[in-house]
């Protein structure tokens, strides 16, 4: 896929659900210049844009480790799905750069303890560079760890679920496979309170049959379904 990009003078869509992106094709994805035909010959050329600064869809493998480096190089993107990121590489990374992403289907992994105050301090941080995608319709935070588990984003406002107010236009939300989420009454209402487009929420919200049963009925009660 590297010597592909490498090649191209433009991207729009990339559609490699199957297929290997790795770090040889991120950084052709990130870099200036590519190789083009001269005289018979491949030589090195100054890109007039980069190929992150004109892509506006990526669809990869699940097993590729690159959501952070793309959300933070990819101003007009506005759809990705497949990759991964953990907490960390959002906290130690760049900045999101893709405001009018509309839909995020990616593993974000909370490789952090969120029970502490330093983890929820973390936590907080990679709820506000999604708080920043003012545009997402779309939010699934395990698209590929629904399939053997894991732990995303703790979906309370004790951790930072409020960093989300501005997400107006949000009408999905997916957490499948995390089977440690608590979330409470309040946090349920908040999320009503603050998103007036969200239709469905999936995943197991909390691991206690009483109060999953309390915010499924909530939620139903706003005519949002559970999943």
């Amino acid at each position: 896929m590297a010597a592909i990009l490498g090649r191209m003078t433009g991207l729009r869509q990339l559609d490699l659900p199957y297929g290997r992106f790795d770090q040889l094709s991120l950084q052709e994805l990130l870099a200036n210049r590519q190789e083009v035909m001269n005289n018979g010959q491949l030589v090195q050329k100054t890109r007039l844009w980069r190929l992150c600064e004109t892509v506006e869809t990526l669809v990869l493998g699940g097993d590729s480790s690159v959501a952070q480096a793309i959300l933070s190089n990819c101003p007009r993107l506005k759809r990705l799905e497949g990759p991964k990121t953990t907490v960390s590489e959002i906290v130690n990374g760049a900045e999101w750069v893709c405001s009018g992403l509309t839909r995020l289907s990616i593993t974000l992994e909370a490789d952090i303890d969120e029970e502490t105050e330093e983890g929820m301090a973390k936590t907080r941080i990679a709820f506000k560079q999604l708080g920043k995608l003012i545009r997402l319709e779309y939010l699934d935070l395990t698209l590929y760890s629904k399939y053997r588990g894991g732990r995303t984003l703790d979906l309370r406002l004790r951790t930072g679920l409020n960093e989300l107010a501005n997400l107006k236009r949000l009408e999905t939300l997916k957490v499948e496979g995390d089977d440690q989420q608590r979330m409470q009454l309040e946090d349920a209402t908040w999320m009503v309170n603050n998103w007036p487009r969200i239709r469905g929420v999936h995943g197991v919200l909390n691991g206690e049959e009483d109060a999953a049963a309390l915010l499924e009925e909530f939620f139903e009660s706003h005519d949002i379904c559970i999943y």
